[in-house]
């Protein structure tokens, strides 16, 4: 079994819904390992993640801790990074063993050709959004970034991506148009399915070129995808 999921933002929210956020999402993560699955991250899995050559942020350890024990027991993982967690180092694919990506990728499951996208830049009309994903990822700026001291830099850019995260929320769920758009592109092309998150609203779409799935959040809707070999299911964890 594959399971999908995207926009968890942990660190994103207020302790008590931190904590809630946790539990809901280890017990998911359980269920994987005792189904023998495999975890696809569809992005955002943090709401801040700025890695350091010496350093990760350590609100995160119980949650690295959880992913460690994950990977032991034979889970594999694959995570494409989200426009929240795109300063991940070598971390996870070095020490964690994940299967990191930076950019949209197809990957076969099953038989089948996956389209993963984690959904940011896809809005037409999101040209700034576009602008700002180049600065942040230009490497030479993540290497100044650096210089500030862990103290200094991971709250700026935890409040910088709070603000960012708040603002795309309420922005978003007026693209799904071009999210569609985009998904059939892919389909026509020869992928069998299209999968991305980043709009934080649930979807699923089957069209005669294929299904279309948005994995949506946990923030608050709990939401994820899993695919059986033979079908591809948009469920919510009670």
């Amino acid at each position: 079994m594959i399971y999908f999921i995207s926009d968890i933002h942990l660190g994103g929210q207020s302790p008590e819904q931190e904590e809630q956020k946790k539990e809901a999402l280890f017990a998911f993560w359980d269920q994987v390992v005792e189904k023998k699955g495999t975890l696809v991250i569809i992005g955002d899995l943090f709401d801040l993640w700025f890695e350091y050559k010496h350093a990760i942020p350590k609100e995160h350890a119980e949650t690295v801790g959880k992913l460690f024990e994950m990977r032991r027991a034979g889970v594999e993982v694959y995570f494409m990074l989200g426009n929240h967690d795109f300063w991940v180092g070598d971390f996870f694919s070095k020490d964690l063993g994940f299967k990191v990506y930076p950019d949209p990728v197809d990957l076969e499951f099953g038989g089948k050709l996956f389209h993963l996208h984690h959904g940011d830049g896809v809005a037409k009309n999101d040209v700034g959004y576009r602008i700002l994903k180049k600065i942040f990822r230009f490497r030479p700026n993540i290497f100044l970034y650096r210089w500030f001291h862990p103290d200094l830099g991971l709250p700026l850019a935890k409040f910088i991506s709070g603000s960012s995260r708040k603002y795309t929320t309420k922005k978003e769920m007026s693209f799904s148009p071009d999210y569609d758009n985009y998904a059939r592109e892919k389909l026509s092309q020869g992928a069998d399915y299209v999968l991305m998150g980043h709009r934080h609203q649930p979807q699923l779409e089957s069209w005669e070129e294929g299904i279309y799935v948005n994995t949506g959040d946990w923030l608050f809707n709990r939401s994820y995808a899993t695919f059986d070999g033979e079908n591809l299911e948009l469920c919510k964890w009670e």
